[in-house]
């Protein structure tokens, strides 16, 4: 299943299968109806058996049972978030997460906010916490931009001007639910979080369609092309962002099996490309064009899925 949602918090799945499968450089097809004060920010991919859990802007959570989330067709805009929680009037929905509860028990949620600022928690915390109760105390003017769950690995921060830094785990020290964040990298605004193990391959996605894969592993100059860096540093070039490529929108990270991408845009346009199309270049590169954007809009997310996964 592929998950929608809407900046105003509007949810819906539609069926994998739906999705025709393309190389690259693809047009799209409409995934949902949009308005100019609402438009998709997120798209997961999940099966009716798993949980959904929605990432807020000022760090709350809710999460349900996938099969829960209504199924539409492409031109429905969904149902509203608060149909099945209390929300709260200012928070608004900045991403998704899918998970099982037994299986992830065991690992942490790592938060990133909009300034650079990253959180670790037990996510058995998170889960016997209340739906609603944020799970960071966020500064004045900052903002959740996104959440991943982690075993051990190492935690990529990508930032919208192509740079990202590599932390490892052990030196994000994990707190409680109520607690603050730390420093995690300086500069641009934040826009992704993804785990980094040892055969992870990595995927950018660009405003305007453009993209690449590389190795963040791979030895270069005596160290791999994306290294761990202390907290705070500025980071290392992952996307050469140009008024062409527009700003880095995504950083995707998948291990060998997994082969295709669903990209979003702003205007409701939705692709699923076979990553076999997508070549690698050296990390600092520009790469090519995934998908091809109409005029006036823009991608905002895309989620990698096994190929076998309907």
């Amino acid at each position: 299943m592929v998950v929608l949602v809407t900046k105003e918090g509007y949810i819906k799945r539609i069926p994998l299968r739906q999705y025709r499968t393309y190389r690259r450089r693809v047009q799209g097809r409409s995934a949902l109806s949009t308005y100019e004060d609402d438009w998709p920010i997120a798209t997961k991919i999940a099966s009716t058996h798993s949980y959904t859990m929605w990432i807020m802007n000022n760090g709350a959570v809710y999460w349900m049972r996938t099969y829960r989330v209504p199924q539409a067709g492409f031109g429905a805009k969904g149902k509203p978030l608060s149909l099945f929680f209390k929300t709260r009037e200012e928070e608004h929905v900045v991403d998704a997460l899918v998970f099982d509860p037994e299986a992830d028990a065991e690992k942490f949620l790592v938060i990133g906010t909009r300034k650079g600022l990253v959180k670790k928690v037990k996510f058995a915390d998170v889960l016997r916490g209340r739906k609603g109760t944020p799970v960071i105390i966020l500064k004045e003017g900052d903002s959740v931009s996104d959440a991943v769950l982690v075993s051990d690995e190492d935690v990529v921060m990508a930032k919208e001007d192509g740079r990202a830094a590599r932390l490892r785990l052990k030196d994000i020290t994990a707190r409680s639910r109520r607690a603050g964040a730390v420093k995690g990298t300086t500069g641009a605004s934040v826009v992704s979080l993804v785990p980094v193990g040892p055969r992870t391959i990595l995927f950018t996605i660009t405003q305007q369609g453009y993209g690449k894969r590389f190795d963040p592993n791979q030895e270069e100059d005596g160290r791999k092309q994306l290294h761990p860096l202390g907290r705070g540093s500025r980071g290392v070039v992952v996307q050469k962002v140009t008024g062409r490529t527009g700003k880095l929108v995504k950083l995707l990270a998948c291990e060998e099996e997994e082969a295709q991408m669903v990209v979003l845009t702003e205007g409701g346009v939705s692709a699923r490309i076979d990553v076999s199309g997508v070549p690698e270049y050296r990390r600092d590169s520009q790469g090519v064009r995934i998908m091809t954007v109409s005029e006036g809009d823009a991608v905002v997310d895309a989620s990698l899925v096994p190929q076998e996964e309907e």
